[in-house]
């Protein structure tokens, strides 16, 4: 793929520069979006006015400008979910930084949130881990903590 050896640092920075783009441009176009689906909604609440109280345009006027918003609707809906994308990504890419050049110790997840200290075992089960454990190192790019509720639930609860 590559004629050169490229290293992974130089790699990572690249594309999060990339993302970080990606989501400024997508943040710009949900602003505009956001402009016109109000000025749409305006429209639409002036010729309904127009139409309904003076009667000077026909009601039928008034689906334009509600067509036109359920279109630009779908389409913004579709630019914050790339936005929503394109964050995950710069995550990714500054934790992989922060991996490569070794400035990620300490910043995983402890398992705080689960200790329970009603609970008989939860003290012994040990999901509380000390900030800088391997556990938690290794732990935050496998699961980033989605896996853990299903663990804890588990092992509380009896399954």
């Amino acid at each position: 793929m590559y004629s050169q050896a490229v290293l992974a640092i130089e790699e990572y920075k690249l594309r999060l520069k990339d993302r970080e783009s990606r989501v400024a441009h997508c943040e710009q176009v949900h602003i505009r979006l956001g402009s016109v689906r109000l000025v749409l909604a305006l429209v639409a609440a002036a010729i309904a006015w127009e139409s309904l109280r003076r009667h000077a345009l026909s009601p039928w006027w008034t689906v334009v400008p509600l067509i036109l918003y359920v279109f630009i609707a779908a389409y913004h809906s579709r630019i914050l979910r790339a936005r929503d994308l394109a964050r995950r990504g710069v995550s990714f890419y500054r934790n992989g930084v922060a991996r490569i050049e070794e400035r990620w110790a300490g910043t995983g997840q402890t398992g705080e949130r689960f200790s329970d200290p009603h609970h008989v075992y939860c003290s012994r089960l040990g999901f509380v881990w000390p900030r800088w454990s391997l556990r938690v190192s290794l732990d935050y790019p496998h699961t980033h903590g989605r896996g853990h509720p299903c663990e804890v639930a588990a092992l509380t609860f009896g399954g």
